[in-house]
């Protein structure tokens, strides 16, 4: 298999498990109030979540983020709502150990670390071995990483719009525009990935062609 493919095949899969992390849970309490953690920092901005944070605290509502939506299919049936009802409500929770835990309370519902639960009519949440044991509802929200995966398909989209238009307005002419930037990328994919990877057969390396440009230019994108 040509070595261009083989690198395009592992972006591929390494690009997936990017997509598909979630936030890990804490094993840990937090380090002293006023110790900068880079590493704490850094995983609260990457990890996927219910928001999109900039800067700025959500407990004290001097966050700067964009809230992403609640949806939720529960017992009762949907339930839709901001996720800043949540970010804005921390509470504080002492288990049997004397182990301090937080998490974000919204009418009847739990985020913990960035799950979702139904709140305990007594303790509000329910922990065995630091995780949630509470019941969960449905949870269909928009997340971070959801978004970010919209938002790599809409430009995308515009992307290869406007290389289409290019192509058929500048018919027989050098390429101009976006079409210029991305035509050698089109055809790096044709001739040093698909095309080596049929063993050259025109005829079926043209049936996959834009499958495999739709899966490059996503994950470039992306």
């Amino acid at each position: 298999m040509n070595t261009a493919f083989r690198l395009f095949i592992a972006v591929f899969f390494l690009s997936i498990n990017v997509y598909a992390q979630h936030e890990s849970e804490q094993e840990h309490e937090d380090i002293k109030e006023g110790k900068f953690n880079a590493s704490e920092m850094i995983m609260h901005h990457v990890s996927d979540a219910h928001e999109i944070h900039f800067v700025g605290e959500d407990s004290d509502g001097s966050s700067i983020a964009i809230y992403l939506p609640i949806i939720l299919k529960t017992n009762e049936g949907w339930d839709f709502f901001s996720s800043s009802n949540f970010y804005h409500n921390l509470v504080s929770h002492e288990d049997e150990h004397g182990n301090l835990h937080k998490y974000y309370q919204y009418k009847n519902y739990i985020l913990f670390h960035e799950h979702i639960y139904y709140a305990d009519q007594h303790e509000g949440i329910v922990l065995e071995h630091g995780h949630a044991i509470n019941d969960q509802p449905i949870d269909l929200s928009i997340t971070k990483n959801i978004a970010g995966v919209f938002f790599a398909i809409f430009l995308l989209f515009l992307l290869l719009r406007a290389t289409v238009k290019g192509y058929k307005k500048n018919k027989g002419h050098a390429p101009k525009g976006v079409q210029a930037v991305l035509e050698p990328l089109i055809l790096f994919v044709r001739d040093d990935m698909v095309m080596p990877a049929f063993g050259y057969d025109k005829v079926r390396a043209e049936k996959f062609m834009p499958f495999l440009l739709s899966t490059f230019f996503f994950i470039w994108t992306a």
